[in-house]
């Protein structure tokens, strides 16, 4: 998938397409980053945070962090000699 990121700081877009990045392929999740951490308005470019102390953006960033802590990433991986 890649970097996601909405301009208006509302959560249409992350939660339509979260579920999808979530089931992924054969059950594997596809890769995400939401964009960007950084303080700006969501006029300016997307933007998850209101500050460097953990505040969110509007839906967005909040949506964001709550769909992050109710779905963590797992590192696993699968050795690359164990791959055919």
């Amino acid at each position: 998938m890649g970097e996601f990121g909405q301009n208006d700081c509302s959560d249409w877009y992350v939660r339509n397409i979260y579920d999808w990045m979530q089931k992924g392929v054969n059950g594997v999740p596809h890769s995400r980053l939401a964009w960007t951490y950084n303080t700006w308005d969501c006029r300016s470019g997307p933007a998850l945070i209101t500050d460097y102390y953990g505040g969110c953006t509007g839906s967005f960033g909040c949506t964001v962090r709550s769909l992050y802590q109710q779905h963590p990433v797992s590192l696993s991986y699968e050795p690359l000699s164990s791959i055919n």
